[in-house]
């Protein structure tokens, strides 16, 4: 019988970082959007350009660990149903819930759609040097990472390629597109891929400083699912006290 594989602590622990950062950004955002008036500080910081780059960071660490992650696992389809599976539920529920907001393709789609493209080419990108792969990911994220805004390197794009549809995926929304969470394949893809090839490089597996960390990260899928009924719930509730 094989033998059960060891988790690599810090892995767990910063996953469980960047999950709880983003309850807390959602925790702010629910604030501004349920609520009449929010603090002033509040609306600073939410608008602030820090924020911009924490959340950036957490998102390639998070996009980053899953890549990673691939390495560790034995059934890469299965784990790519059960994500799968878990974004179109999110999808379902933004579409009953906020119509006008619907979550088409979050961060869950973005990491679906990745992973299945490692289980389909996994056994290539093994043979790529891990340096190399890592500088040319980092370097096609940062030439793409204003795509879905339209541009590349800061020159405009033609309105004509961003017409939608299956287009949005990659990058490419119509100009009405409107979402609660939209993390298309390009430019993020690059930050899964940079995670991949982190993978191939023989890493240290520490050992656990924070078990609150370490569970949320071991149960980062669940948690992240199960806090958006909680906050959402919560903060609907506290807006009718609080309308009332």
């Amino acid at each position: 019988m094989e033998a059960k594989r060891t988790r690599i602590g810090w892995i767990d622990e910063l996953r469980g970082l960047a999950i709880l950062a983003m309850i807390l950004h959602h925790i702010a955002f629910n604030c501004t959007y349920f609520l009449d008036s929010s603090p002033d500080w509040l609306d600073r910081i939410l608008e602030s350009r820090a924020l911009g780059i924490l959340q950036m960071l957490f998102v390639a660490v998070f996009l980053g660990l899953s890549g990673l992650c691939c390495h560790l696992t034995r059934r890469p389809w299965r784990r790519v149903g059960r994500v799968g599976l878990a974004a179109a539920a999110i999808t379902l529920v933004t579409r009953i819930a906020f119509p006008a907001e619907t979550i088409w393709f979050g961060i869950l789609h973005c990491l679906a759609v990745c992973m299945a493209l490692y289980a389909l080419s996994g056994r290539q990108l093994k043979k790529v040097p891990p340096f190399w792969g890592i500088a040319a990911s980092l370097l096609l994220f940062a030439v793409t990472y204003r795509l879905p805004d339209g541009y590349i390197l800061g020159l405009a794009l033609p309105e004509a390629m961003y017409t939608g549809g299956l287009l949005t995926v990659l990058g490419l929304p119509r100009p009405s597109f409107q979402s609660f969470d939209y993390v298309p394949l390009l430019p993020y893809v690059f930050l899964f891929l940079a995670g991949v090839f982190l993978g191939n490089m023989h890493l240290p597996e520490g050992r656990v400083h924070s078990r609150l960390l370490a569970f949320c990260g071991r149960h980062s899928l669940a948690v992240y699912l199960v806090h958006q009924p909680v906050v959402f719930g919560l903060f609907f509730l506290f807006s009718i006290v609080w309308k009332g």
